[in-house]
């Protein structure tokens, strides 16, 4: 089969495994409830956090990540290097537009850093220390999520073995800072809230 459609058909096979939302599923299960009536309306970790608490928002983050990861680990099964790539794109554009849940997704965080992970685990190593420590330091998600991943596409661009890598973690970051359109006016403008709070001495 040629390579180009066994690259679409992984990206088809990432879109279908983005159309599962945990948030969605989590918070129907547990709370019988729909997380995407709440808070910033998006299906992901850091609305589930901001909603029902941590262990919602570890287990939403950890149920994205292994769909990214997963979707990265068929495409390559399917059809090599190539084709994880393509599937890598297709599970964060399923996860962040899902046709299955009226394209009301999340913003693609967790499912992009697990499918990183998976594409270069060095580089995904890296995009996840950098993010944490921003989220220490600023206690906010947002710019930990759009600092991480700037450091994962600086080594791609850098260090990138083929085109289509840079290409793809081009992609990823593109949708990524996207999604996080609205959080970068309200971080320019001073008012992102934070969602860890600081302790008090």
């Amino acid at each position: 089969m040629d390579q180009f459609l066994i690259c679409c058909w992984a990206a088809i096979a990432g879109y279908l495994i983005g159309n599962i939302q945990f948030a969605v599923i989590f918070s129907h299960l547990i709370h019988h409830d729909d997380v995407r009536h709440h808070g910033s309306g998006n299906a992901g970790s850091t609305n589930m956090l901001r909603v029902y608490g941590i262990k919602a928002g570890i287990l939403t983050f950890i149920g994205d990540f292994i769909k990214g990861a997963a979707a990265v680990l068929i495409g390559r099964a399917m059809g090599g290097q190539n084709a994880a790539y393509g599937a890598a794109i297709g599970v964060v554009i399923g996860h962040c537009w899902p046709v299955l849940f009226r394209f009301r997704g999340g913003k693609g965080v967790a499912s992009s850093l697990g499918a990183a992970v998976l594409l270069n685990p060095l580089w995904g190593l890296l995009a996840a220390v950098s993010g944490i420590a921003v989220a220490v330091v600023t206690r906010m998600i947002s710019p930990a999520s759009l600092i991480g991943f700037t450091v994962y596409l600086i080594a791609a661009l850098v260090a990138g073995s083929s085109p289509w890598e840079k290409i793809a973690v081009a992609i990823l970051f593109a949708i990524v800072v996207y999604r996080h359109k609205e959080n970068i006016v309200r971080l320019t403008q001073g008012q992102e809230a934070p969602v860890f709070k600081k302790n008090k001495v």
